[in-house]
């Protein structure tokens, strides 16, 4: 017999879902493969997140039931707390894109550039930079979700900088607010705001052309 989900999270730093998931993992191990076998088979993790969103799959009904709950009362993670993110990050993307119209901003969005074969691609690209605070910009990130320290600091890693490495220097929005520290890197070319910027100039691509052919003919 189960111990009830809601008991073992009692004594654990873990979410409900965070639990739910470890404990379904566990009784899939015992349960697939030969039972007299004393390897545990490795569990695929598409059969797991398969499991959690329609624990209906899991043959021990009291297990499925209590699965259920736990991805039901959990409010950060979980299938039902993805869905939530992915609406927000939905809704804020085409925010974003409507205020950038507004100010006359000309852009692609993530699936124009993927279309072009771009691997890691934030949400917009800016056909023309526009300078902010005397920061150019290339490229802007929605992210419906509060800019904290740890959240920030996987973003950096897994997107940020892969996309000043392709596009150059860009902004962050954090439409719910984010923590003013966090906003250290606007010299190497990630700023982070809470808004779409107003207070915006463009850049005029002829006196960039220029610039080059300057430099060509210093260099020649």
């Amino acid at each position: 017999m189960y111990r009830r989900i809601e008991g073992c999270i009692s004594g654990v730093d873990l979410s409900p879902a965070l639990m739910a998931r470890l404990i379904l993992e566990h009784h899939l191990k015992l349960n697939l493969g030969d039972k007299n076998s004393d390897e545990k088979e490795t569990v695929p993790k598409s059969m797991i997140s398969e499991m959690l969103k329609n624990p209906s799959l899991i043959q021990d009904k009291y297990l499925g039931a209590e699965i259920k709950l736990c991805t039901l009362i959990d409010n950060y993670y979980g299938p039902l707390s993805d869905v939530i993110r992915n609406v927000s990050g939905l809704e804020t993307e085409n925010k974003l894109k409507d205020d950038l119209t507004k100010l006359g901003i000309s852009f692609v969005d993530e699936k124009q550039l993927r279309e072009k074969g771009y691997d890691k691609t934030p949400d917009i690209k800016l056909d023309i930079p526009i300078v902010y605070d005397g920061h150019i910009i290339n490229w802007i990130e929605s992210k419906a979700s509060f800019g904290d320290e740890e959240r920030h600091k996987e973003y950096l890693r897994d997107q940020y900088w892969s996309y000043y490495n392709r596009f150059g220097p860009g902004l962050v929005i954090y439409w719910t607010g984010y923590i003013e520290e966090l906003n250290s890197f606007t010299e190497q070319g990630i700023m982070i705001s809470d808004s779409v910027p107003t207070e915006i100039s463009f850049m005029d691509p002829s006196v960039l052309m220029k610039k080059t052919y300057i430099d060509e003919d210093v260099n020649s």
